[in-house]
């Protein structure tokens, strides 16, 4: 059972501005045969843009954000309370008659408490340390670049964090579009991206050495077909390599006799066919 709300209010002092305050809170509880469990939240955003032109814009976004969870009852008690505060700001201009560039910088802190009054002693699973301070660095740059106008266009980018667990990570993308005609356009892209570890990666009392991000390299390639003016097909192609992927392996010199760890290979592909038919003209 959950109950749920929020609010959004939009404001525009001038054409060029616009400055948004929204939030939202819920609230609930789960029971079942082995757990009753309670959990609450609340968040807020403040996002300012300002217009320079239709090729050059501003966004400066706030966010705080607030949830708590516990299961008083159950044989194994817990409960966690995180804090999250987020600074974004992100710019985008025109260089030269051929290039968009988008770049922006953000901070988040996270700040958990792992522990309470009425159960200080018997949280589980357990955190070590119990309560954390993680801070998350971040910028992105992205160029769009056209080639040949109207007909070849790159995007190349990446983006680099800095977080308390596994240290500094880069995430580069590139990709390539070529449209011959109006009705006719093949992409091409590749990307390389990482889930960076949590607590439950890193702090839990079964792991007892560090413990690194998961990390996927992407190739993608794609053809998109307009055979008529309200209808579009999409066929891509997709291949995923992932490493460092989170495994529980057995340890040689216990305690514990079984550690998270990132041995886990995986590898992914496929096809995917899509359609968009507009019946009406807007």
């Amino acid at each position: 059972n959950i109950v749920q709300g929020g609010f959004r209010m939009d404001y525009y002092p001038s054409t060029s501005n616009t400055l948004t305050v929204q939030g939202d809170f819920y609230d609930g509880e789960e029971n079942s045969e082995t757990k009753f469990s309670v959990t609450d939240g609340q968040n807020i955003l403040t996002r300012f843009t300002h217009i320079f032109s239709d090729e050059a814009n501003l966004r400066v976004q706030l966010y705080f954000d607030r949830t708590w969870r516990t299961t008083p009852n159950s044989t194994q008690p817990f409960f966690y309370e995180l804090y999250t505060y987020d600074l974004d700001i992100q710019h985008r201009f025109s260089f030269g008659s051929k290039q968009s560039i988008l770049y922006g910088v953000s901070y988040r802190l996270r700040k958990d408490n792992t522990t309470s009054s009425f159960n200080p002693p018997k949280t589980a699973p357990s955190f070590n340390p119990v309560d954390r301070d993680m801070p998350l660095y971040s910028g992105f740059v992205q160029d769009e670049i056209d080639l040949v106008p109207d007909h070849v266009k790159l995007t190349v980018g990446s983006k680099f964090l800095h977080n308390d667990f596994s240290g500094f990570e880069i995430q580069p993308s590139a990709r390539f579009a070529f449209t011959p005609s109006n009705q006719h356009t093949i992409w091409a892209s590749v990307s390389r991206a990482v889930r960076i570890p949590t607590r439950f990666d890193s702090d839990i009392t079964v792991t007892d050495k560090k413990f690194d991000s998961e990390k996927v390299l992407t190739y993608e390639l794609g053809y998109r077909v307009r055979p008529v003016e309200h209808l579009s097909l999409s066929l891509a192609t997709f291949f995923n390599h992932y490493s460092d992927l989170r495994s529980l392996d057995t340890n040689l010199n216990p305690p514990p006799p079984i550690i998270l760890a990132n041995s886990q290979r995986a590898e992914s592909w496929g096809v995917e066919l899509s359609g968009n038919f507009q019946a009406t003209a807007w």
